[in-house]
């Protein structure tokens, strides 16, 4: 039994499947509109291609309702009443060309057909969407960590070079593009350079015990072997190498890879389950071999891992990153911005707008505080997250000029008068909001307030 999706149609081929009821082979073909099944039967999650949860088989060609009980296709209701309704109006759209064919067997539970990781899109960047020289242990897009150690120096930009539409097939608007800005002509044993997301154990325990597959477009100027790398961040590591074939040209690499969690540590928490890490080079002590089994310790790269860093300019892009369980390919599987921003915020939140770097000179948007013209006297308020966070954050705060740890200051006319600083002021925060409080010893300010940002990250 084969499903094929083409321009919006769902083909069933029942050609060489046997009736389990009769023992006689079933030979017929329907097609049937997706969009059409999927707004009558809303209540199921959509699975690659525009299949339903309530469709799928134990292998032998069977369907079943998504209950224990299966049945043969001639029974079960209400897909195959529905493809034959639709069967004449469609005939001759049947798809003959479409995207890989997919095997329902292969399909075992709809919840793992969603995108583990976030922000693969590179729409949000809450901190800046450029970053002229990276420090170790930086955000840049949200949820992408920078990590280094050596004398190398990379940039980091929102890039609008994204894979075309001839080849992929979801459409992007941005990307994440890191240029070695200084190179480092011999790589030494501790160096390395890499790009990572970090996913909470509560999200990836799913797939623990399991196969998954980590998808994504790869750009770079320097062709050659490249390294995943895949840890549990404490004693476990697996290095999935992959080949950039031609330099600056789009490439899609997909790579299954098993998840054993019989060995090592592997939080369920909101601690860090497991890190996906693209790797730019390393040093021998973050490389090893073999690749493809799990590995004591943590390491980036195999002894094939190309450089970046040893050639100034080059570049490295990403662009479409997601991990799912399974091995089936599947297209890039798109968040809306708005859901996007909403987990991202879960680990940052600023008081700033999206689209402003924190620290820039904004007027509007801080966190007020009434101090009565009064001094001396403490007033605090309660300011709650839009998103609780994953453990209580770090707080920071900037003035409307964007000085770090002052606040700015109103007369009763909302006159502009001052950026204070204040060694009383504090943000004491929970992983659901914080109290703003303070004190001054001047009467002359009837309002004040600070900027702030939310750091929750892994």
């Amino acid at each position: 039994m084969r499903f094929i999706h083409h321009n919006n149609i769902i083909t069933l081929d029942n050609t060489g499947t046997v009736d389990p009821t009769t023992g006689n082979p079933l030979s017929e073909v329907f097609s049937y509109p997706a969009d059409e099944f999927l707004r009558d039967e809303p209540q199921y999650n959509g699975l690659p291609y525009g299949m339903t949860s309530r469709i799928w088989t134990d292998g032998r060609g069977i369907l079943s309702d998504g209950t224990s009980n299966y049945h043969d296709t001639l029974d079960c209701q209400p897909f195959i009443v529905r493809l034959s309704i639709y069967k004449q109006a469609y005939e001759d759209r049947i798809a003959i060309n479409g995207p890989p064919e997919i095997s329902l067997d292969s399909i075992q539970n709809s919840a793992y057909s969603s995108n583990i990781l976030m922000n693969g899109n590179f729409d949000i960047w809450q901190r800046g969407t450029m970053f002229i020289t990276l420090s170790d242990h930086q955000y840049t897009a949200d949820r992408f960590l920078f990590t280094r150690a050596g004398s190398m120096v990379y940039s980091c930009e929102q890039s609008q070079d994204t894979p075309d539409t001839q080849v992929s097939a979801s459409q992007s608007e941005y990307s994440l593009l890191l240029t070695c800005t200084t190179s480092q002509e011999t790589v030494n044993t501790d160096d390395y350079v890499c790009i990572e997301q970090r996913v909470e154990g509560s999200y990836i325990r799913m797939l623990y015990n399991t196969t998954a597959s980590i998808s994504f477009y790869v750009k770079a100027s320097i062709p050659g072997v490249y390294c995943v790398s895949i840890s549990n961040n404490i004693d476990k590591t697996m290095l999935l190498e992959y080949t950039i074939e031609e330099a600056d040209t789009w490439e899609r690499k997909d790579i299954p890879f098993d998840i054993d969690i019989a060995n090592g540590t592997w939080p369920c928490d909101n601690l860090t389950g497991i890190r996906i890490i693209w790797c730019l080079g390393a040093g021998s002590t973050y490389t090893t071999d073999p690749r493809r089994t799990w590995k004591d310790g943590v390491y980036y790269g195999t002894s094939a891992q190309t450089s970046v860093s040893q050639t100034v300019n080059a570049t490295f892009a990403l662009s479409q990153v997601q991990l799912v369980h399974g091995k089936i390919i599947q297209p890039f599987q798109q968040k809306t911005q708005y859901q996007e921003l909403i987990d991202c915020m879960r680990y940052y939140e600023k008081s700033y707008p999206v689209t402003i770097t924190p620290g820039d000179e904004l007027h509007t948007g801080l966190a007020l505080l009434p101090i009565m013209y009064t001094k001396n006297k403490y007033f605090a308020l309660y300011f709650p997250f839009q998103v609780p966070k994953r453990s209580v954050p770090s707080m920071r705060s900037w003035d409307a000029e964007g000085n770090t740890n002052r606040h700015t200051a109103w007369t009763k006319t909302w006159a502009h008068v001052d950026n204070l600083s204040s060694d009383r002021f504090s943000f004491d925060a929970t992983h659901r909001g914080f109290v703003y409080r303070d004190m001054l010893t001047s009467t002359n300010y009837g309002t004040i307030g600070r900027h702030w940002s939310a750091d929750a990250e892994l």
